[in-house]
């Protein structure tokens, strides 16, 4: 049986190899970025402190920003693939800048909950500060970052600048209002609690209305844990602290009035 015979000079054969050296490059870039740079980089966060730079060089963040190097490869060296028609190459490249984006967003995700868990690892000389909670700010953070990476998405996707999409997305506004109006509220709530300092983490409330009775163990964007005396633990909507009222014993506790220790 004869094997056909294959000639450089076809313009199959061309588009073949430079498809083939595309696809290589973009392993080969995956590889070093994972197992070289990022690794290299990693080695410096123990000298790095707690400060930001612990933060972006954090391993599962620099896992994360090397998934965006094989997606620049690909947008970059799509172009000089032989033979390839325009329609395709313009296709490729837009997947390729919407990988890029879907690739950062999942990075500033991971970094946001890596801030999150730093802040919370803070040494016991800052006590002002462990009874405080950002989870609310990483969370609308995060939902900023996914809005906004959704509608790049789609602008790349289609071809198509984002303002022409945000346009598209006016005329949901109110559909949008409607899905998010519970996560507005809790935020705008959450921004008077900090504010008035009306809620710490650790302090103990009562708000009989929804069956809480104990210590508060975490404050995030929409909800507020609760552990009562008998270990059972309450979810209050963030919202409903400031549309009900609930007592604070956190003023007797300062005044030394009473020792709150979930007796």
């Amino acid at each position: 049986m004869l094997l056909p015979e294959f000639s450089l000079s076809e313009t199959w054969v061309q588009t073949l190899i430079g498809v083939l050296a595309l696809v290589s490059a973009c392993v080969v870039a995956t590889w070093l970025a994972r197992h070289v740079i990022a690794r290299a980089l990693g080695g410096l966060r123990a000298s790095s402190g707690k400060g930001l730079a612990s933060v972006l060089l954090h391993p599962q963040v620099l896992l994360r920003m090397s998934q965006i190097v094989p997606t620049l490869v690909l947008q970059v060296g799509v172009r000089f693939v032989p033979h390839l028609p325009d329609k395709l190459v313009t296709v490729a490249e837009n997947v390729a800048a919407a990988l890029t984006v879907f690739f950062v967003a999942r990075a500033i995700f991971k970094a946001l909950d890596v801030s999150l868990d730093v802040f919370n690892q803070l040494d016991s000389a800052k006590e002002e500060f462990k009874s405080r909670s950002i989870k609310s700010y990483v969370q609308l953070g995060q939902i900023i970052v996914g809005v906004a990476a959704l509608v790049v998405m789609i602008a790349a996707l289609a071809d198509k600048s984002p303002l022409i999409v945000l346009s598209g997305f006016g005329a949901m506004s109110a559909v949008l209002m409607l899905i998010f109006q519970d996560t507005i509220k809790s935020f705008t709530a959450g921004l008077q609690i900090e504010s008035n300092d009306m809620l710490r983490v650790g302090d103990w409330i009562e708000m009989p209305q929804a069956g809480a009775d104990g210590d508060v163990i975490d404050i995030a964007l929409n909800t507020v844990k609760v552990q009562n005396w008998d270990k059972t633990i309450v979810t209050i909507p963030t919202w409903k602290l400031m549309s009900e009222s609930f007592k604070n014993w956190r003023g007797m506790s300062e005044s030394g009035g009473v020792e709150l220790n979930g007796l």
